[in-house]
């Protein structure tokens, strides 16, 4: 009762200071953005810090032009919108603008465009970066708003200088920039252990990121619809380099103490983590509120393809990979929507807070290969 009583009272000013270092009711934000399910293929992810924009991807564009739209709007908590949410607006040119005001006034203005589904192909060359407000971490976020990582909730923790997880770096295989992902240090000075993390493995997923602090391994939602025009995926292709960390460490989690056991493991080496999946869901609206997660995303019985790096060891030079997707039953749009995850990390267990301080995994031009489905 007295470890609860701590715990809960850490938190509570774990949030009250989060909440003073941004100011009460000071967000303009867009935390969602639905339209119906027979226009809207894919969860929406807001680039807030970005260029505020807002990108609606559809099966097809024909009459979307200057079409109307009644989408379903929530903001942050204490903040209004023009026009206001359940309002119909005609686009503009596939385009239209909101203005979000804080509690406190403080305004901001998005961009709503609507777009057909984009290619699978990415070569991470568009990033920017967010900062706390005082401007003493900054960390880097693809543009591409279906691609998620784990900085956010590291950035909740973080309190020296030590380098995120998932940045940019000039070590590219084709262009300016890949994707480089790093398993860092974590945060050994918590006061309860759910706050008492060893470490954090670079990691850049499709899918949705929402912080929980309370269970860590469910912020990380693995899917994005994948539309029946977008094809059957038949191939995952891409370049990499890996090196592993020099210990290898375990994390097992103790409710009982304020303090995590952490294990190293000698001779271990730790693996990088590249796979994609594809996995049914209910049709229209319900489907697009089922996600994977660490613990099933290789296990669910949702499940109806994979593609998984078979060789996981270490390589000093940039590695061409080339996984065909195995299926296990075939794709029926008439009974099911479908989502697609691509999951990258430095750390094949770094979900679970396992894995090797400074294992480095960094990858460039990847693709699904898909062919048109009858």
């Amino acid at each position: 009762m007295k470890l609860l009583l701590i715990a809960v009272t850490f938190f509570i000013f774990f949030l009250s200071s989060c909440i003073k270092d941004e100011g009460p009711y000071r967000e303009a934000d867009i935390e969602s953005f639905t339209l119906p399910s027979s226009i809207m293929l894919t969860s929406t992810v807001v680039n807030q810090k970005g260029n505020n924009r807002i990108i609606i991807t559809v099966d097809d564009t024909t009459g979307m032009k200057n079409a109307k739209i009644t989408p379903d709007i929530k903001l942050s908590p204490g903040a209004s919108i023009e026009p206001a949410s359940g309002v119909e607006v005609q686009l503009q040119n596939y385009q239209t603008s909101y203005t979000v005001t804080a509690g406190d006034g403080n305004k901001k203005s998005y961009t709503i465009i609507l777009e057909k589904d984009r290619p699978l192909r990415y070569n991470f060359e568009s990033w920017y970066q967010v900062s706390n407000t005082t401007g003493t971490r900054i960390y880097d976020m693809l543009s591409d708003e279906l691609w998620c990582n784990a900085n956010k909730g590291v950035n909740l923790v973080y309190r020296d200088n030590t380098p995120f997880p998932t940045r940019r770096t000039t070590d590219s295989r084709n262009g300016k920039y890949g994707i480089l992902l790093e398993t860092v240090f974590g945060n050994r000075n918590a006061i309860i252990h759910m706050l008492d993390i060893p470490l954090y493995a670079g990691s850049a997923f499709r899918g949705v990121f929402e912080t929980n602090i309370s269970n860590p391994v469910a912020s990380v939602k693995f899917g994005q619809n994948h539309a029946k025009s977008a094809g059957k995926p038949i191939r995952f292709t891409g370049w990499y380099k890996y090196k592993s960390g020099e210990y290898y460490q375990t994390c097992t989690i103790d409710e009982s103490k304020k303090r995590n056991k952490v294990d190293t493991i000698p001779g271990k080496k730790d693996e990088l983590a590249i796979y994609a999946v594809m996995f049914k869901v209910p049709k229209d609206d319900d489907g697009k509120k089922v996600y994977l997660t660490a613990e099933d995303v290789l296990t669910s019985n949702l499940l109806i393809s994979t593609a998984i790096m078979p060789d996981r060891t270490e390589k000093d030079d940039w590695t061409k990979f080339d996984i065909p997707f195995i299926y296990t039953e075939e794709i029926d749009y008439t009974r099911f929507d479908y989502k697609l995850a691509i999951v990258l990390s430095s750390s094949k267990r770094g979900a679970f807070y396992e894995g090797a301080i400074g294992s480095l995994l960094i990858v460039d031009e990847i693709e699904i290969v898909t062919v048109p489905i009858g």
